[in-house]
């Protein structure tokens, strides 16, 4: 197709709701498909049920196959199946959703732990001289990503949820929308699953503005890690034994610090929980890693070797403990919350409001009153 054409097909793609081909080849199917994509700049969706389907459903970002009489081979050229067309708004609606935002947090969450951890070795070159001492033992290293910190991530990013999806099919307004009769009603309801699916087609989520307040996050939280248990360990003597402080004790602390701090910044941005997030956090992160806390310290292979039991002695670490964990739980809180009232939809706000004063007899009438006034403009239009 020339060049002066394939403008104004574009251009009337792109001024209208629906569009209609009729007669096409497959190979067409795909070009019409990968002018969208590359034009228009939109994510494309290709749903097929039969072999003319393929290149269509290959060429789209996301690929969805329909079991038919047609054979298997739309199916095998896809990302997703589906037995009915019935259950494409709740792959896009309900688990288009989970996923972009599971993926996204979960991407953004993996690189705020990381540099939480990685950041206060590098702020310890400024005081060992430059040199190659590390401020965490190797094994604690090591064990950071692959057992301390891996099974709630992983738990998190397969089980969290922010909808309920049964609360919109049973009683809510999937059943309203099958038994309306009218088209502006319809259009009206709507409206309430578009909002569930734009999240992801805006890019709320995951963009530069979100991963930039992340960064700074985990920049601004491993500054006062680092800075505020180097400093109120700054006297000698720790417990009433008289010990003193060495590298491994400054270390040891950071780190249990780091733990817990991961952990409830994880809690904190959990929509759903379930068995699944407490069995992870609790016994998969912070009884393991206390469990290797004490075996470690009295193997003489370590080099934290009779440092846990000093350490625990202490009155400093417990106070250094309540203090960056309250100080960066009350930092992440205010943001958690600005972030919600700003990016919330004022009519979400104003309808939660209405709708804690409001019955649910009240609810129930305006909904009658609007399906009588939806009817009666049908009827004087008809």
């Amino acid at each position: 197709m020339p060049e002066t054409e394939k403008k104004i097909v574009v251009d009337g793609l792109s001024r209208s709701d629906s569009v209609i081909c009729c007669r096409m080849n497959p190979k067409q199917k795909g070009k019409i498909v990968k002018m969208v994509k590359e034009y228009i700049n939109k994510i494309t969706l290709g749903i097929g049920d039969g072999a003319n389907d393929v290149n269509m459903i290959q060429e789209a970002d996301i690929g969805i196959g329909l079991y038919g009489k047609e054979g298997l081979r739309a199916v095998q050229a896809s990302d997703y199946a589906l037995v009915e067309f019935k259950a494409l708004w709740k792959l896009l609606f309900v688990h288009g959703r989970w996923s972009y935002i599971r993926i996204s947090e979960m991407i953004m969450y993996f690189y705020y732990k990381n540099l939480v951890f990685a950041v206060p070795q590098f702020f310890y070159l400024f005081y060992n001289a430059f040199s190659s001492q590390t401020l965490f033992e190797d094994f604690y290293i090591s064990f950071f990503n692959l057992i301390f910190t891996s099974w709630p991530v992983i738990i998190r990013a397969v089980f969290d949820q922010d909808i309920y999806y049964k609360k919109w099919t049973s009683k809510g307004p999937m059943e309203r929308l099958k038994a309306s009769k009218t088209l502006a009603f319809r259009a009206n309801l709507q409206t309430r699953f578009n909002y569930l699916y734009y999240v992801g087609q805006k890019n709320l989520l995951f963009n530069m503005k979100n991963i930039f307040l992340w960064f700074f996050n985990s920049i601004m939280g491993a500054l006062i890690i680092f800075y505020l248990t180097k400093e109120c360990y700054a006297s000698d003597v720790i417990n009433a034994k008289g010990q003193v402080q060495d590298i491994w004790f400054l270390s040891i602390i950071m780190y249990t610090v780091i733990i817990f701090v991961v952990d409830l910044k994880l809690l904190m941005f959990t929509k759903h929980f379930n068995v699944f997030i407490f069995v992870s956090v609790i016994l998969f992160s912070i009884v393991l890693y206390v469990a290797y806390f004490f075996i470690a310290d009295l193997i003489s292979v370590f080099l934290i070797y009779k440092t846990a039991m000093a350490i625990v002695s202490s009155g400093y670490f417990y106070l250094i403990l309540l203090l960056v964990l309250g100080l960066l739980f009350m930092i992440d809180l205010f943001i958690l919350t600005l972030d919600r009232e700003v990016n919330t939809p004022l009519y979400i706000l104003f309808k939660s409001l209405i709708m804690k004063k409001k019955p649910v007899n009240e609810e129930k009438n305006d909904f009658e009153e609007i399906t009588r006034q939806a009817n009666e403009k049908a009827e004087e239009n008809n």
